[in-house]
C-alpha cells in the first residue's frame, strides 16, 4: 500500500486517516496567511500610486521587464505612470522586442492586476522612478528650448519686448 505523500511543513507523513483534513487545515491556515499579505501589498501599491500623484512635475514614465513565469523572455511586462483621466499606474503585456506605441497596448490598472503581477510590478518600482527622472530633465529641456524660440518669435511679431525676452528665466 503506498504512503500519503509529505506535507509542506509537517515533518512526518500523518496516518492515512488524517492526511485529508490535515491537508485542509494547512490549506485554510496558508490561505489566511496568502490573503493577508496579499491585501498588505495591495495597499503599499495604492500608497505608492498616491505618493507618485503627489508629485509635483509629474511626467509620464514606463519601464519593461521580462513578464514574469515567461522563461522564453518572449513576452514583456509593463509598468507605467500615465495621466488617463487621472495619473494612474498601469501594466500591460507585449511581445518582445517591443512595439514603438506603447498607447496601443491594452493597459489596466495595477491596483486591480492578478498578486502575481503585483509582485513582479513591485519588483519594478524603482526603475519607474528612474525612467520619471529622466523624463523630468528632458522635459525641462525640452521647454527651455521652446520658450528661448517662442521668445524670439514674440519679438518678431512685437508681442514681447526684447526686455521681457532677456528677463525671462528658464
Amino acid at each position: 500500500m503506498p504512503k500519503p505523500p509529505k506535507l509542506a511543513g509537517v515533518s512526518a507523513p500523518p496516518p492515512r486517516g488524517e492526511f485529508l483534513s490535515l491537508v485542509a487545515q494547512k490549506i485554510h491556515e496558508n490561505a489566511l496567511i496568502v490573503n493577508e499579505r496579499a491585501s498588505a501589498l495591495s495597499q503599499r501599491i495604492v500608497d505608492f500610486e498616491e505618493w507618485l500623484r503627489a508629485l509635483p512635475g509629474k511626467v509620464p514614465a514606463s519601464c519593461w521587464i521580462d513578464a514574469p513565469d515567461d522563461s522564453s523572455s518572449e513576452n514583456l511586462l509593463g509598468l507605467r505612470f500615465e495621466r488617463q483621466g487621472q495619473w494612474r499606474l498601469q501594466y500591460a503585456f507585449q511581445k518582445n522586442p517591443p512595439i514603438e506605441n506603447e498607447d496601443s497596448l491594452s493597459w489596466n490598472s495595477l491596483s486591480d492586476a492578478p498578486v502575481d503581477i503585483k509582485i513582479a510590478a513591485a519588483g519594478m518600482f524603482l526603475g519607474l522612478l528612474d525612467h520619471i527622472l529622466s523624463n523630468q530633465i528632458r522635459r525641462a529641456e525640452q521647454l527651455k528650448e521652446v520658450n528661448h524660440e517662442l521668445d524670439a518669435f514674440s519679438l518678431h511679431i512685437g508681442l514681447r519686448t526684447a526686455k521681457e525676452a532677456n528677463n525671462a528665466s528658464f
